[in-house]
């Protein structure tokens, strides 16, 4: 309501003053458009209490009563804007769940990838070594001893030397290393270990210890000495 005309549409009640496009009665539709929404003063609560106001218009001037008019439009101004009010925050509301309920909507459960089959690991062989066997016991040490027939000989003649060992029917050697030359010679134990050896000594170094070593192909080993005259 003014006392001025705010624009295209706006109409002059009878009281004098300026109301807005919505609130003329004679500017309703008869029927509204299928499938579209209607405006606010085509709906039928509006129409009817466009109708409502004109008749308190009416009223008014044929009552003469301009202060009771008033009243009357400010009353009917007030109900019809708290309708509209309420029609507005029905209509948000409506907007707003349906905007929640796009929004809320539930996404699509996503399926969780298949385990990948880790590839077996190959252990490498693990070598075992084969039982060792414990080696064949050794023949006992071989042992000899060997004694000379005469430890200080005269110059010329023969000596002897003696040989006692635990091995038996075994060749071997027994060596005189004179002051200028060595003479080798062989012999042989018998079955209970025992080998006899007499040599010539010719004219040694008198004076010189003559070393006799006795060797029993290696499995016993013993020695002795004399010293010519």
């Amino acid at each position: 309501m003014s006392d001025q005309s705010q624009g295209q549409g706006w109409w002059l009640a009878s009281d004098g003053k300026w109301y807005p496009p919505e609130l003329n009665p004679a500017a309703l539709p008869t029927t509204a458009p299928s499938g579209a929404t209607r405006p606010l003063y085509r709906k039928p609560w509006f129409i009817v209490t466009g109708s409502i106001v004109a008749l308190l218009i009416l009223a008014s001037v044929v009552g003469g009563g301009k202060k009771s008019h008033n009243a009357n439009l400010a009353t009917v101004a007030h109900t019809t804007s708290t309708q509209e009010t309420s029609a507005a925050s029905a209509t948000i509301a409506t907007v707003t769940t349906a905007a929640a309920t796009t929004v809320a909507t539930v996404p699509p459960t996503t399926t969780a990838p298949r385990p990948t089959n880790s590839p077996t690991t190959k252990r490498a062989p693990v070598y075992v070594p084969p039982p060792t066997q414990a080696p064949p016991p050794s023949p006992a040490a071989g042992t000899c001893t060997a004694t000379m027939g005469n430890q200080t000989p005269g110059a010329g003649g023969s000596n002897s030397v003696t040989v006692h060992s635990n091995v038996a029917n075994t060749p071997g050697t027994i060596t005189m290393h004179y002051k200028t030359t060595d003479h080798p010679y062989s012999v042989a134990t018998d079955g209970n270990g025992t080998a006899f050896l007499s040599f010539s000594m010719g004219r040694p170094t008198p004076g010189y210890t003559v070393t006799v070593d006795v060797d029993l192909s290696g499995k016993a080993t013993c020695s002795t000495s004399f010293t010519p005259r």
